[in-house]
């Protein structure tokens, strides 16, 4: 398991506001090129379809475990459930105008393993980018008070 965290100088609801909300990952995730086939939003039961850029497939993803502006989990399996994979942002606010970021990514399943190891240092590279960049968007938007975000 990967497990990447930042402080970001921004509120929770702008961190949600500005990278989740409308399953902006192409945006934020180094390893999305597009996302496709997106029913519903940050919720329960959500799901889209990630589209990597190093052209290693269409990935269906589920949401689970959300609770606005707090926490979520993303998850999915490949190869009829051989190799699974599951991520989770935790948002825990410090102080008005902070927040303690925590990813975690992990993959499991009989294939999982193995692949996680073979691809440990491509899975750390692309949470740790990914969380650089949902602290710097974040920070920006909050920079611009951006207090319609937090409504």
């Amino acid at each position: 398991m990967t497990v990447e965290r930042a402080l970001v100088h921004a509120r929770p609801c702008t961190i949600w506001n500005t990278n989740f909300a409308g399953m902006k990952w192409d945006k934020w995730d180094p390893d999305v090129e597009a996302v496709e086939d997106v029913k519903g939003d940050m919720e329960n039961g959500s799901s889209l379809v990630f589209v990597m850029n190093d052209n290693s497939g269409k990935y269906k993803t589920i949401l689970s475990d959300v609770v606005k502006n707090e926490r979520f989990t993303f998850s999915g399996s490949l190869m009829g459930g051989l190799l699974v994979f599951k991520g989770t942002f935790v948002l825990t606010p410090e102080g008005d105008d902070k927040t303690n970021v925590e990813y975690s990514f992990s993959m499991y399943g009989l294939l999982g393993g193995p692949v996680g190891f073979l691809k440990s240092k491509a899975i750390e590279g692309g949470c740790e980018g990914g969380l650089k960049n949902v602290k710097e968007f974040s920070e920006a938007a909050e920079a611009a008070m951006s207090d319609s975000l937090c409504t």
